[in-house]
């Protein structure tokens, strides 16, 4: 058994920007990394503080990992984030057992018209339709005709333009994507979306727009 775990334990008052770089971390690196599995975990015994796990086939997969230029940027993002250094533990996997009796590995199936979270936009220009799954949550965003970024999630998100990193597909409707660089594009019916953090989105005609999202769902549009 020859797999590695490294452990950060960190404190921060930020984590919801924390896990926004984290998504974008996992989008950018896509194909890429050789991280094989994650988890996030919050002290309840200490306010603020959190330990994340990453899992890697050996230590010198976990270093190529660290190599990459987008974990040195992420690395130094967490950093601006913490209250404090924070603390790396370099493990290696010595004993595994299996505990869920065969129960882990099952069919899934839920259904976005029976949610477990609806998020309303501002103005009743929409929402986006939660279900919680063992793999992470996924949403379905429902975007009104006359629905703006802009104007309907903006005094949610207070960010200047969407941070938010979409991965999904457009079901039906159309929307038109304007990045902060000025760059666009146009999604319709059937069409694949990934979309990093700095832009602004509206619907374009008098069709509503719907798009399953299963990047940005867990955070996007949550009132705090």
């Amino acid at each position: 058994m020859t797999r590695f775990v490294q452990a950060i334990e960190f404190k921060t008052t930020h984590i919801d920007e924390f896990n926004e770089k984290l998504d974008a971390w996992l989008a950018a690196t896509a194909g890429k990394r050789t991280a094989l599995h994650g988890m996030e975990t919050r002290d309840r015994d200490r306010a603020n503080t959190y330990l994340q796990m990453v899992e890697f086939p050996s230590y010198t997969e976990a270093m190529q990992n660290s190599g990459l230029p987008e974990t040195t940027r992420f690395a130094e993002e967490l950093a601006e984030l913490c209250d404090g250094p924070a603390v790396f533990r370099n493990l290696d996997l010595v004993r595994e057992d299996d505990m869920s009796d065969g129960r882990t590995q099952r069919l899934v199936v839920r259904s976005l018209d029976d949610p477990d979270e609806s998020r309303p936009f501002e103005s009743g220009a929409g929402r986006m339709d939660v279900v919680d799954t063992p793999h992470g949550p996924v949403g379905r965003a429902v975007l009104e005709p006359g629905w703006r970024w802009s104007q309907h999630v903006k005094p949610i998100a207070g960010t200047d333009s969407c941070q938010a990193t979409h991965a999904g597909y457009c079901v039906s409707g159309r929307m038109r994507i304007h990045m902060d660089d000025g760059t666009e594009n146009d999604i319709g019916p059937g069409d694949f979306l990934f979309c990093p953090p700095g832009h602004d989105a509206w619907v374009l005609g008098d069709e509503a727009c719907v798009m399953i999202d299963w990047a940005a769902a867990g955070q996007y549009a949550q009132r705090r």
